[in-house]
């Protein structure tokens, strides 16, 4: 069961407590005068609706006897494997709890957070962020590990940017690996040319229904480089605002990008302390470049794969030299560049010739003629 709390006892048959009656026959609204002992029961009592009124006034008073079963309701949550309107009920008394924690300020232990993160990312995310690093780092690697192909790839966004600022060892590395600089380049006419140019939410939305009898259940969202006033800071880092608010209406969960090159690249700025002269290349480029015969092409297209690379040469040195990279780290790992090389003239009497370049971080593409073979050099 979702709520292990949840028993049918012999004995409840024969000896029903005052308060289970009380409960059961009066309707609990906001203005019940609800003590501490009443709290603490329907926290424990395994009744969602209940739960949910204890962590709805568990949230408004400082009720410290409270906030030992909540914690226990969080560590022993299972989301519910069948849908129905049980399990929306079960969803939403551990969302007023998580509420309530979150409201109170409450340090979640970093082990019991896996058992929400699923349903409840933004919630979960949020209780990690107010964690010591230190205690944090293991669930946010976990969760960091979840980048490609886990249930969270979003959430391994928000935990990379909060490893970001305390990176543990092989972090950097993961980062610089993964990210890739992409240049376009464009062969064209003589006097045709364009310049140079760099380029830089699955929620749902709707709002969520008030069910009679119950306390208003509030969600969180977690949302990006957005500026509305009383938004809370949920983390900001290489450049990137991340925010979250309360809601009864909107979409809850997190309505953020995932992990990208460009935002990998926020990341590294962020590890570096915002030192961009170590970051001189840009994860989208386009570059038009004049057709001038065969050996130009080559030397031209020499010349800018030759620039990028030590371009990205120079940022693995930057962060060997602050201790982000271990020397192995330094010698095999950087950013991937990846050229596709386009041929837009209008006049094609030659073709594109091959173009030899041998890095095991770098691929170039030749966009044949068509009619022709598209070739990859590396």
């Amino acid at each position: 069961m979702s709520f292990p709390h949840l028993r049918i006892l012999a004995a409840a048959a024969v000896c029903v407590s005052p308060w289970i009656v009380f409960a059961q026959e009066s309707a609990i609204t906001a203005g019940t005068k609800a003590t501490p002992d009443e709290i603490r029961q329907w926290l424990e009592s395994g009744d969602p609706r209940l739960i949910a009124w204890g962590a709805y006034f568990a949230g408004q008073e400082k009720v410290n006897s409270a906030l030992a079963p909540m914690l226990e309701l969080v560590d022993d949550w299972q989301s519910p494997a069948n849908p129905g309107d049980a399990a929306n009920e079960q969803r939403d008394a551990i969302a007023a709890v998580l509420d309530a924690l979150i409201r109170r300020n409450v340090s979640v232990p970093p082990e019991s957070l896996p058992a929400i993160d699923d349903s409840f990312p933004a919630e979960a995310a949020i209780l990690a962020s107010r964690l010591p690093i230190g205690d944090a780092t293991p669930l946010l690697e976990a969760w960091y590990a979840q980048r490609e192909g886990g249930k969270q790839p979003k959430l391994a966004r928000l935990a990379a940017m909060m490893l970001a600022k305390s990176p543990p060892p092989g972090f950097a590395s993961s980062v610089l690996a993964e990210t890739e600089d992409h240049v376009q380049i464009t062969v064209v006419d003589p006097g045709t040319g364009f310049g140079g140019g760099v380029g830089g939410s699955f929620m749902v939305g709707g709002g969520i229904p008030h069910r009679p009898g119950w306390p208003f259940i509030y969600r969180y969202a977690i949302e990006e480089n957005r500026q509305e006033a009383g938004h809370p800071l949920f983390i900001e880092s290489g450049g990137d605002r991340i925010t979250y608010q309360r809601t009864l209406e909107g979409s809850p969960g997190l309505s953020i990008r995932s992990l990208d090159d460009e935002t990998r690249q926020h990341l590294l700025l962020e590890m570096l302390g915002g030192n961009r002269t170590a970051l001189e290349w840009a994860t989208q480029q386009q570059i038009s470049l004049e057709w001038e015969g065969p050996a130009n092409f080559l030397v031209d297209l020499r010349n800018i794969v030759d620039e990028e690379e030590s371009k990205l040469h120079s940022t693995v040195e930057e962060f060997a030299d602050r201790g982000l990279l271990s020397p192995d780290e330094a010698a095999r790992v950087r950013p991937r560049l990846s050229v596709h090389v386009f041929d837009a003239r209008g006049s094609k009497g030659t073709s594109l010739p091959d173009f030899e370049y041998t890095n095991l971080h770098t691929s170039v593409w030749l966009e044949r003629t068509p009619g022709q073979e598209t070739t990859q050099k590396q």
